[in-house]
């Protein structure tokens, strides 16, 4: 299974923490009000994980960073 991954601009992040349960209440309750797709995503290994709205995904912006897909919800 290859991993995917997606590009989003760092200052578009919903919230971040290095603790993925944090991070996947936050997207339940943020998924309550935004029936958007969410990821949750990390840099790295040992990275914190980063909740983006594929909302905000963004393909020609050169502040964006490549992340690794964790969750898709």
């Amino acid at each position: 299974m290859t991993e995917e991954h997606v590009l989003f601009n760092p200052g578009d992040a919903i919230t971040n923490a290095h603790d993925y349960n944090a991070v996947y209440q936050s997207a339940q309750i943020y998924k309550q009000k935004h029936p958007h797709t969410l990821f949750i995503v990390s840099e790295t290994d040992g990275k914190p994980y980063v909740l983006f709205d594929q909302a905000s995904k963004r393909r020609d912006d050169p502040d964006t960073t490549k992340y690794r897909v964790i969750k898709k919800m």
